[in-house]
C-alpha cells in the first residue's frame, strides 16, 4: 500500500480561481520563489469588470486571467500533458475530468463548470487516494468507481525547471506587459451590474491582488484587507436582498481608485 503524497491541508490558502489551480498550487506552491508565478496578477480593472459585466463569466470562467498552471509553463518552470490514457496505467499524483453527475452524486453539489478535476494517486491495485477542490475532501475510492466517473480527460503537471534567475527575468516581461494593458473607464460600459457578477468580481480581483503581493513581497496591505471586507458585506447583503445598483456603482468608484494607488505603491515597495 503506497501512503499518500497529499493532504487536505495543501488547499489551505490558495490563490486560485479554478480547481485545477488549485491542485497546482497544492503541489508546488512551497517551491522557493514560486512568486514568480504570480506575474501576471497586475491585470487592469476593466479587463476583469469586461469579462464579469458584459460577458457575464463567473469568476471560475474569467478568460482576461491567464490559469497559474499555464503561467509556470509559459516561464519553463512546469510541462503541462494532456491525455486520454487509462487511470490504472498511471503512476504518481494525476488529474481527470469527472462528470457532472459524480460531482452531484459524490460531493452533493453543482459546479460553476462542468470540466471538473479531481487530484489522484494509486493507493494499491483497486483504490486511490482521491482530492477534491470544492467542497475539500480527501477520500478513498476503488478504480471501478473512477472509471465510470472518468470522462477521457486527464491532465498531468510535471515540474520541469526550478524558479531561477533566468524565470524570473521571464516573470518581469510578463509582468512588464501586463502594466503596460491600457485601462478603459468602466462607467460607460457596464450599466447592467447584478448582485452575483458584482460578488464574483470582488473575489476575483482579491484573488488576483492578492497575487501580485506576494509577487512583489508586500507583507501588509489596507487596500486588501478593505477589500475582503467589502467581499464579506457584498455577499451577506447577496444574500439577504438588500444590495442595490447604487451601492455597488459608488463602491466600484471607490475600487478604481484604491486599486490604482495599491497598482502603484506595489511596484515601488
Amino acid at each position: 500500500m503506497n501512503k499518500c503524497s497529499f493532504s487536505l491541508k495543501d488547499l489551505n490558502d490558495n490563490l486560485a480561481l479554478s480547481c485545477v489551480e488549485d491542485y497546482y498550487l497544492s503541489l508546488f506552491k512551497k517551491r522557493e520563489n514560486f512568486k514568480y508565478v504570480y506575474c501576471q496578477s497586475a491585470i487592469p480593472l476593466n479587463y476583469l469588470m469586461r469579462d464579469i459585466f458584459r460577458y457575464h463569466k463567473g469568476f471560475a470562467n474569467i478568460q482576461c486571467i491567464d490559469r497559474l498552471q499555464n503561467v509556470a509553463e509559459k516561464l519553463g518552470t512546469l510541462e503541462i500533458k494532456f491525455t486520454n490514457e487509462s487511470i490504472s496505467d498511471q503512476k504518481g499524483i494525476f488529474l481527470i475530468q469527472v462528470s457532472p453527475s459524480f460531482v452531484l452524486k459524490q460531493y452533493r453539489t453543482q459546479l460553476f463548470r462542468d470540466d471538473h478535476y479531481i487530484m489522484l494517486e494509486r493507493k494499491n491495485e483497486t483504490e486511490y487516494y482521491c482530492l477534491n477542490s470544492t467542497p475539500r475532501k480527501l477520500s478513498v475510492m476503488n478504480l471501478l468507481d473512477l472509471q465510470h466517473a472518468y470522462t477521457g480527460k486527464m491532465l498531468k503537471l510535471s515540474e520541469v525547471k526550478e524558479f531561477d534567475d533566468e524565470i524570473k527575468y521571464k516573470a518581469e516581461c510578463l509582468n512588464q506587459e501586463i502594466s503596460n494593458m491600457e485601462s478603459v473607464s468602466w462607467n460607460e460600459r457596464y450599466e447592467s451590474i447584478t448582485p452575483l457578477e458584482y460578488r464574483d468580481f470582488l473575489y476575483a480581483l482579491t484573488i488576483v491582488r492578492k497575487r501580485l503581493a506576494l509577487y512583489y513581497g508586500v507583507q501588509q496591505s489596507k487596500y486588501l484587507s478593505w477589500l475582503c471586507e467589502l467581499s464579506r458585506k457584498v455577499e451577506y447583503q447577496r444574500l439577504k436582498g438588500t444590495l442595490t445598483k447604487s451601492a455597488m456603482c459608488n463602491e466600484l468608484e471607490i475600487i478604481f481608485m484604491k486599486d490604482k494607488e495599491f497598482l502603484e505603491e506595489v511596484q515601488y515597495v
